[in-house]
């Protein structure tokens, strides 16, 4: 039986440029990494996503790790390209839902604005995106959640055979697919997981070479203060 730690990224960019650790971020997974550091974890294998928050995060966290282990990205664990879906499924919905159409515009407008409630938060707008992205209401031709929930179980089930504690820096939806695969719920479910997923925080499963376990969800006990918790 080994440990696979399941980290997500620290707080992004803004929604126009997401892809980046903000300031905060960057904090955050530096407490990540001195915290793991006190923990003497034997971390036998080091994973991250290719995305540039992913990077960050693990490059951060690993710097305070005294380990000889290299760390390795994996494609695998990557987020699924909420942008892309945004792009190519919100104007299918605004065109046959005012409602939808008038506030996707108000967002856009609120966009250029930093300072702007939108860039930190979950809206409905996005829960609408990302559910007819998942049921597959409207023409899409790129990944799809079928193809990003075998992709993410392909990649845990490579870790299953792999020995001594495995940690992978990735995102909210990976992680909470993986909790899903674990407790057996419907994967269409993770979305609840994945929305309420801290930004720099660890999740823990138990491996077997037959079962996965969960063992502990979204732990942030490196940050301390209020303001370092954050979601997005």
């Amino acid at each position: 039986m080994s440990a696979l730690y399941l980290v997500r990224h620290g707080q992004a960019g803004l929604r126009s440029n997401y892809d980046r650790l903000s300031d905060l971020g960057h904090e955050q997974t530096h407490l990540l990494g001195s915290y793991l550091a006190l923990q003497e974890i034997p971390f036998a294998h080091l994973y991250c996503g290719e995305l540039r928050r992913q990077k960050e995060t693990a490059a951060n966290a690993v710097s305070a790790l005294r380990t000889s282990v290299q760390l390795q990205s994996d494609a695998r664990w990557n987020e699924f390209d909420l942008d892309d879906v945004y792009r190519k499924i919100a104007p299918q919905i605004a065109a046959i839902d005012a409602n939808f159409r008038d506030g996707y515009q108000e967002m856009l407008a609120a966009m250029d604005n930093p300072e702007s409630t939108v860039h930190r938060g979950h809206s409905h707008l996005d829960a609408m995106v990302v559910l007819a992205w998942i049921a597959n209401r409207f023409p899409y031709d790129g990944e799809s959640f079928s193809d990003f929930t075998i992709r993410i179980q392909a990649a845990l089930n490579s870790i299953k055979t792999s020995e001594g504690p495995t940690i992978v820096f990735t995102s909210a939806t990976p992680t909470a697919i993986a909790i899903a695969t674990a407790l057996d719920l419907p994967l269409e479910r993770s979305l609840k997981l994945a929305g309420v997923t801290y930004n720099a925080s660890i999740s823990t499963l138990r491996i077997q070479p037959q079962e996965i376990s969960l063992f502990s969800f979204n732990g942030i006990p490196h940050l301390s203060e209020a303001r370092l918790r954050t979601f997005r």
